[in-house]
């Protein structure tokens, strides 16, 4: 069994059998603008249509107002947000 795991291996190798996979980056005019001025907003007042980068800046006026539990909240939600492009 192992002899033919060693052969698959080797045979794999020997004719470039390995994946290399293609990545492609889309972007659009404007995808990283800030569309709405936030302030030190809850994390109940988010809406969707709110961008990262909208949230980060929320984010560093809350750290502006030494209201560090709305920043960490808004960062987390801006990660969230770029992270599943909701």
């Amino acid at each position: 069994m192992k002899l033919r795991i060693w052969g698959l291996t080797a045979l794999m190798l020997a004719t470039g059998a390995q994946a290399q996979p293609e990545f492609k980056n889309y972007t659009a005019p404007g995808n990283l603008e800030s569309t709405v001025k936030l302030g030190c907003i809850a994390q109940s007042e988010i809406k969707t249509s709110y961008n990262p980068v909208d949230l980060y800046i929320g984010a560093r006026a809350c750290m502006d107002a030494d209201n560090y539990e709305r920043a960490v909240e808004l960062f987390q939600m801006a990660n969230i947000f770029g992270r599943y492009d909701m």
